[in-house]
């Protein structure tokens, strides 16, 4: 090849390799900080084996370089390669031109001779001239590793030339020593070229005083200093001929060159987009960010815009925006928006064609004004597809379709970036030109968006109120006979189990029915904040028993209108947004469609003697009982196993909303065990003629003044709240049906107290007789029977399995009710060990000889008391 030709050649690299870069740029620049924070990135395990530099016993000098991390950089291309420059010792990086070798050398430069240069890819030219023997090689980013003879340069650092080839380092035009010292630098280059096409690696004279000298080429990144030794004669049996020495890996370089704000444009991201239902508002916006250090040109950047399933048009119907001479600074935002918005720290409005959002369009940020056939173009710096109404976006899934006014999808935290549309986008406050709203809002709120399962849970749902105006019912056991209303005092209470504070605005309450379909009752209002264990009771309406008078002490939100849950075969779930959960849904796990998660769930069994098999079908483990006029409460309130049966029990009449189902201080009664609780005496055959306690006056009454009383066997105190007494009454050969007598409010019994629950207050015991004594009254008859009867204290209002089991004397309790104390009765069916003894007639039965007795068997334990008994002591 002539010279003639080889400079065509050469001449015309710049505009192939130009054109290699901008593809190069336009499909790699997706990292945000070039070498710095990628490149560099490096653990220490590989930091000693960037490679070797290899003297011989001649002098010659290889450079073995190792490729640690090119293949998976985007920054380097065909245009990209390595140097290597040799100075006497302590030479300067800066020059290249040898002291004294030429009048245009600068006595500035007396220890700064450049006297050896290598390339990766022998790029044939090294100064301001060329050498016409062989075409330059394109780099190749994939090779394992680069070898690099080092050749002698002349003084103007070029490669000497002899018989047709370069020189090698030790050669007769540079003669090497034993022991001679050099310093070696290695540079790395992304691009051969400059922004406007010239090469990069030509020497560039700067004056100096009066003098002209060769300022070395300023790579990207240049390598600290490499002092190396040549040795040709060993001196001892351990030094060895030649020498290696290792090359600083590439975390130790120094950056020098690069135009940092032109190569980070495949930082930029879209950021934030907000804020129409497809209707045309002056509220539009969307927000680009950068998230390197540097100052970023968008220049040659293009926005476009599908319009709602047209994403599924491309390469087709796209609407495109040239972004123009627009700079974004370092960690800054970028934002347009439609001219008469309201909105704050606008730069520009959108233009004519690209004019507005919808709220399921497809937005690309891209190089040139290209066409563009899907999101993974190598064109293509970001694109955000909205919805699944199309198939275009990253990733698995789209990101979320804007709902309502103010508010926008945002990347949270600014910046992040999977490649995955519906991950990296959800639903949030707007925020244009500032921060988004992410895991904390201005009150260091954490966001619903933010939190994680179990974060947030349900604590107790009344879901079937008691709605019987009679003296034992109303709300948190009052005996006021205050009758709450079936729909209006409906009520799901949560809690937040985080160590903060959390905002739940944008998520909702949601519940499911038998079919497994979920209708959204629920949306939290913005800035709806809940400090670290704090309850929140939302009741459906603000009228019945709970209203915001009644609830005033605790926190409360009220719905507009009834909801109507379902009795049993009901799911409740806590969810991260707004949009309702999918319909037709089964089994232990609950699929949260497009919306942002869910937080907690729980199902309610079947009516069906509390079937495990049956009721909602959607739970978590197994089912919760269904309570039957009561609340269901969570056991404990900042616990969740995720398993609803585990979990929840039956609470008390109407439930305790805004607060924990037990008294501060003191053991919930369900976390207790069989015989914790015991029955201390019964009053069933009331004696109508002898009075109360052996008085001959008044006379007691049947119906008013049968009693049970029970005993705290604990050394703590004990809520009883919502334990029951049951009777099971035997009619011949038939068992009658369990009912339920009596469930208690919230209401503490000190270790080693009795309370006693009479019939009511009339008759011989009344507030006045039991004055000194824990009493509640019932508001009902008990109705006991003297024999084939049994009475049973239970930790929860759950419902008992009948018909019950003849002969086996074990209580069939159905969903583990929890039964604390059984007293059958003479003939009774159910019974501890043995049915107690024949029938007492017109006296109580007690517990002997003592009142904590308890061998599990009654007719051990039970004997006979007094004329109508002993209440409360």
């Amino acid at each position: 090849m002539t010279w003639q030709s080889w400079t065509l050649v050469l001449h015309s690299l710049p505009k192939i390799a130009g054109a290699l870069c901008l593809s190069f740029l336009a499909g790699c620049n997706a990292l945000e900080d070039l070498l710095d924070s990628n490149l560099l990135a490096l653990n220490n395990s590989t930091q000693l084996d960037q490679g070797y530099i290899h003297v011989d016993d001649t002098g010659n000098i290889e450079v073995e370089f190792n490729n640690l991390e090119f293949a998976s950089n985007p920054l380097f291309s065909e245009v990209s390669f390595i140097t290597v420059w040799v100075y006497k010792r302590g030479g300067d990086a800066r020059v290249r031109c040898c002291t004294g070798s030429s009048t245009e050398c600068s006595s500035i430069e007396q220890d700064s001779c450049l006297i050896g240069i290598g390339f990766s890819n022998d790029l044939s030219f090294a100064g301001d001239r060329y050498l016409n023997l062989h075409i330059p090689e394109l780099f190749d980013k994939y090779t394992t590793k680069y070898y690099m003879p080092v050749y002698v340069a002349d003084k103007e650092g070029i490669p000497t030339n002899y018989q047709g080839e370069y020189n090698d380092f030790s050669s007769p035009v540079q003669a090497v020593a034993d022991r001679e010292l050099y310093t070696v630098y290695l540079g790395l280059y992304y691009n051969v070229f400059n922004a406007n096409g010239s090469l990069r690696i030509v020497n560039a004279k700067t004056a100096v005083g009066d003098k002209e000298i060769y300022s070395a080429v300023a790579p990207d990144y240049l390598s600290p200093p490499i002092h190396i030794e040549t040795r040709f004669y060993r001196q001892s049996e351990e030094d060895p001929h030649g020498s290696d020495y290792g090359i600083p890996h590439l975390a130790s370089w120094t950056q020098v060159g690069i135009d940092r704000g032109l190569f980070n444009r495949g930082a930029i991201r879209i950021n934030e987009i907000g804020n129409a239902i497809n209707a045309v508002t002056a509220n539009d916006f969307l927000e680009f960010y950068n998230p390197t250090d540097t100052n970023v040109p968008l220049e040659g950047v293009y926005l476009y815009r599908w319009t709602n399933a047209g994403c599924d048009s491309l390469p087709s119907d796209e609407k495109t925006m040239n972004l123009g001479a627009v700079t974004i600074p370092a960690k800054g935002y970028y934002t347009l928006s439609r001219s008469g918005n309201t909105l704050t720290n606008i730069n520009a409005f959108f233009n004519s064609s690209v004019s507005l959002i919808n709220g399921d369009d497809c937005f690309a940020l891209a190089f040139n004004n290209d066409t563009i056939f899907n999101s993974s173009d190598s064109s293509v710096i970001d694109f955000v597809g909205l919805n699944a109404t199309g198939n275009k976006y990253e990733g698995s899934a789209a990101a979320p379709s804007l709902l309502a006014t103010n508010t926008a999808i945002s990347r949270c935290p600014d910046g992040t970036d999977t490649n995955n549309n519906g991950n990296d986008f959800s639903r949030r406050a707007n925020t244009p030109g500032a921060a988004n709203s992410c895991g904390t809002s201005p009150g260091n709120e954490t966001s619903i968006l933010d939190l994680s399962a179990g974060d947030v849970t349900i604590t107790e749902i009344n879901n079937a109120p008691e709605t019987a105006a009679t003296g034992r019912y109303g709300f948190e056991g009052s005996g006021s006979g205050v009758a709450c209303s079936g729909t209006d005092d409906e009520f799901i209470e949560i809690r937040n189990n985080t160590s903060g504070t959390v905002n739940l605005g944008g998520g909702s309450l949601q519940y499911g029915d038998s079919s497994g379909d979920f209708t959204k009752i629920y949306d939290f209002p913005a800035n709806t904040t809940l400090t670290a264990g704090q309850l929140l009771v939302v009741v459906a309406k603000d009228s019945g028993c709970y209203t915001s008078t009644t609830l005033s002490s605790v926190k409360a939100l009220f719905d507009t209108s009834a909801w109507n849950l379902p009795a049993d075969s009901l799911t409740v779930a806590i969810v991260k947004d707004n949009l309702s959960l999918p319909d037709s849904q089964t089994g232990p796990g609950i699929d949260s469609g497009v919306t942002g998660g869910v937080l907690d769930y729980m199902g309610v069994s079947s009516s069906t003697n509390n079937d495990p098999t049956g009721g909602a079908p959607v739970y978590q483990g197994t089912r919760a009982n269904k309570c039957h006029d009561t609340s269901i409460n969570r056991i404990h309130a900042g616990t969740n196993t995720n398993n609803n049966q585990s979990d929840f029990a039956c609470g008390s009449i109407n439930g305790t909303p805004g607060r924990v189902a037990y008294a501060s201080g003191t053991t919930w009664v369900q976390h207790l065990n069989a015989g914790d609780i015991l029955i201390t005496e019964v009053n069933y055959d009331v004696d109508t003629a002898t009075g109360f306690e052996g008085g001959a006056a008044p006379n007691c009454t049947e119906a008013d003044d049968e009693f049970v009383e029970i005993i705290n066997n604990t050394a703590g105190a004990v809520d009883l709240n919502g334990a029951t007494i049951w009777s099971v009454a035997k009619t011949g050969a038939t068992i009658e049906g369990p009912s339920r007598t009596f469930i208690f409010p919230p209401y503490t019994l000190a270790a080693g107290a009795r309370v006693v629950i009479v019939n009511q207050d009339a008759g011989c015991y009344t507030t006045a007789s039991l004055a000194g004594k824990n009493f509640l009254f019932l508001g009902s008859d008990f109705n006991l029977s003297s024999t084939g009867e049994t009475v049973v204290l239970t930790k929860n209002g759950g419902r008992i399995r009948e018909p019950q089991i003849t002969g086996g004397g074990a209580l069939d309790n159905g969903l583990n009710l929890g039964p604390l104390d059984i007293v059958g009765f003479e003939s009774s069916f159910v019974y501890e060990g043995a049915q107690s003894i024949a029938n007492f007639a017109n006296v109580s039965v007690i517990r002997t000889p003592t009142a904590t007795t308890d061998t599990n068997n009654n007719l051990n334990d039970l004997g006979a008391g007094t004329a109508n008994g002993t209440p409360g002591h």
